[in-house]
């Protein structure tokens, strides 16, 4: 997906974490924002870190920005 991945000033060694295939699978998760704390106390009692890390905003389809 890298074609879809917009950058912006980031360094290289970000890319690299975002598209590293070790850490696809499981890591994302997305939520209404006001289910957001009920998920996160969910996976919380589950034993699993949760914390939010973006939100999904209008733009351009199948795209992906990092800020």
């Amino acid at each position: 997906y890298g074609q879809d991945l917009i950058m912006g000033a980031a360094a290289d060694f970000v890319r690299d974490l975002v598209c590293d295939p070790q850490t696809s699978g499981g890591l994302l998760l997305s939520a209404a924002p006001d289910a957001e704390r009920a998920v996160r106390e969910v996976l919380l009692s589950e034993g699993l870190f949760a914390e939010p890390i973006g939100e999904v905003v209008s733009g351009e389809p199948g795209r992906v920005r990092l800020r």
